[in-house]
């Protein structure tokens, strides 16, 4: 790409090696040109994404790990942001406690050898339990019946007590 400005500025859109020239010509029409003595080197920031599990009941136990779909040759290293108070510099860090129900956005900043990095974000999911409302300890006369109550979950799963003379719970 050619520039008439006297400072230019240039994105380099492609990885590769480039050699800059520099043209000038004086106001009475003398020429010169110099290019620059090594090449420029442009290098790209490494492509990631966060993989393992992102959601679970609370109090949530998460893994992540850090993949990497573009690799190249340079070392990498890890930041990582879990949102609950605790970072990492691991690939593949150990597992997270989320103890409360909630979203938390997941961060991972990788930065390769050239200083180069990129960010990859993906949320998390701690789900809340369903809520539960126990009968209060009740004594029954022998013949009657108590109804038992829960809400808010979509199975439910009765188990006889070890004392209940009935099977036929409903």
């Amino acid at each position: 790409k050619i520039s008439n400005l006297a400072n230019p500025v240039h994105n380099y859109t492609a990885t590769g090696f480039y050699t800059p020239r520099l043209l000038i010509t004086s106001v009475n029409g003398c020429k010169d040109s110099i290019a620059m003595t090594g090449q420029l080197k442009i290098v790209g920031s490494p492509k990631i994404d966060i993989g393992g599990n992102t959601a679970a009941c609370s109090p949530a136990l998460l893994t992540f790990k850090g993949l990497v779909s573009k690799p190249d040759t340079s070392s990498l290293n890890w930041k990582w942001d879990f949102a609950n108070g605790n970072a990492s510099t691991q690939q593949n860090p150990v597992a997270q406690n989320y103890p409360d129900a909630g979203t938390y956005s997941i961060q991972a900043i990788v930065t390769n050898s050239s200083g180069c990095s990129t960010t990859s974000v993906k949320l998390a999911q701690a789900y809340a339990l369903p809520k539960l409302q126990p009968n209060k300890d009740t004594t029954l006369c022998k013949g009657t019946s108590i109804s038992l109550k829960a809400n808010d979950a979509q199975t439910y799963s009765w188990n006889q007590a070890t004392y209940l003379l009935s099977i036929n719970c409903s």
